[in-house]
């Protein structure tokens, strides 16, 4: 049995800061079916430094799953237990069970370091490959709230508190720059660099109903353009979904604004695959006059809007609809995938089941000041051109009663 040699923290990180990826998505120009699989798939991924000798591994990010596992393979790419010497092997085999896998597992605890040098607790899942054919990638971590589960042994951010590396239950999820790279904050909502005041966050209490087992948000509104589409709804969000899944009546809008419209004609293309309808359009097509998607929550005081170019992937001379339609389930409900993942920041608090934004109503407007900055000037340009039109006029009104003088004086 080998012995841990590095030391495990007592004190708290605070927060724990990891940095993502987005793997790009295949586009085929030849396969759509094969195409929009890869669009409906939006992997996030991190990198772990695993033991001593250091392994690194690359670690996918779910908000589906709440488990989180390094899978032991000899393949290059996974952790392989013969490569690092530094793990104390605690044998504990128990029941894993969740929408994606079932199997038996021997847990190992081991430290890992993510890219920011941050140590954490994690545990690896030694035999999960052998038991479960589905499950491929090297490392997954789920952040999702576990409601119904009351294992510690597979929750990620409840494991991480329980060992005090961090201070809380809330993380947030954020996209920063147009590479699709981002940032995930645990244990707090913000880091040293961001100067969050408790009273601008909003909150909204998820729904936790035996269908709702995913993040949600509860809409009060829906509106296409400014006809209300639907009302008092729940929609989930995953950051995994590379696409937003939408009910079906909301693709007879697309149908009726895109699809059929005389200048847009065998321009746009459907793909059916297993259930779900997709659309690409040539490069040409007018998108424009899609109407915005707006979803309103009075709960987060916030409206959240998606327009057409937040809805389109261009790619080789084609633009990818990035909204799906499911046929099976026609009262299925809302999605909501990276397209609104990338527009907005959100918070989580997994104690709580909590969804939240920040709303800065102190926050400095620019636009409002150059507002005023151009008023200002037309004020002053209006102003100017008075008082010069003022002094013109008594110049000539003293001109005219110099010349009414100088005739009297004539006379």
């Amino acid at each position: 049995m080998f012995f841990i040699l590095i030391f495990f923290f007592s004190f708290s990180f605070e927060t724990i800061i990891l940095k993502y990826k987005t793997e790009k998505p295949i586009i085929n120009p030849n396969n759509d079916t094969e195409t929009f699989n890869s669009l409906s798939r939006n992997n996030i991924y991190t990198f772990f430094n695993i033991g001593n000798p250091t392994q690194t591994i690359k670690t996918y990010i779910r908000m589906m799953l709440f488990q989180y596992y390094f899978l032991d393979k000899t393949e290059s790419n996974y952790y392989n237990k013969n490569i690092s010497k530094t793990i104390e092997i605690k044998r504990k085999e128990y029941f894993i069970s969740s929408n994606f896998q079932i199997g038996y597992s021997i847990k190992e605890n081991f430290l890992l370091e993510t890219e920011n040098k941050s140590n954490i607790i994690a545990k690896l899942d030694t035999t999960i490959a052998e038991n479960t054919t589905n499950i491929k990638e090297p490392g997954l971590i789920g952040f999702n709230f576990a409601y119904f589960s009351d294992d510690p042994y597979t929750n990620f951010i409840k494991e991480l508190k329980s060992k005090n590396y961090i201070d809380s239950y809330l993380f947030s999820i954020e996209y920063i720059n147009k590479e699709e790279e981002g940032e995930i904050i645990i244990g707090n909502y913000s880091h040293k660099n961001n100067n969050y005041k408790e009273e601008n966050f909003k909150f909204s209490k998820i729904d936790l109903g035996m269908s709702s087992m995913i993040w949600n948000i509860y809409f009060n509104k829906i509106f296409i353009g400014n006809e209300k589409f639907e009302q008092n709804l729940i929609a989930d969000l995953l950051i995994e979904e590379g696409l937003i899944n939408a009910p079906l009546n909301y693709r007879e809008m697309f149908l009726n604004t895109i699809y059929n419209k005389s200048e847009n004609l065998n321009k746009c293309f459907e793909t059916k695959n297993l259930g779900n309808i997709y659309y690409k359009c040539d490069e040409d097509t007018n998108i424009k006059d899609l109407p915005p998607l707006t979803f309103i929550s009075y709960d987060l005081n916030q409206t959240f809007i998606l327009t057409y170019e937040d809805l389109f992937y261009k790619s080789n001379g084609k633009l990818y609809f990035l909204v799906y339609f499911n046929t099976l389930f026609t009262f299925w409900r809302w999605k909501l995938g990276k397209p609104f993942f990338k527009k907005y920041k959100l918070f989580f608090n997994q104690d709580k089941y909590l969804v939240g934004i920040y709303k800065d109503d102190n926050k400095f407007n620019w636009k409002i000041v150059i507002i005023l900055i151009l008023s200002l000037t037309i004020l002053l340009i209006v102003g100017f051109i008075i008082v010069q039109l003022k002094k013109f006029r008594r110049r000539r009104r003293k001109n005219e009663i110099d010349d009414y003088y100088e005739y009297i004086e004539k006379i």
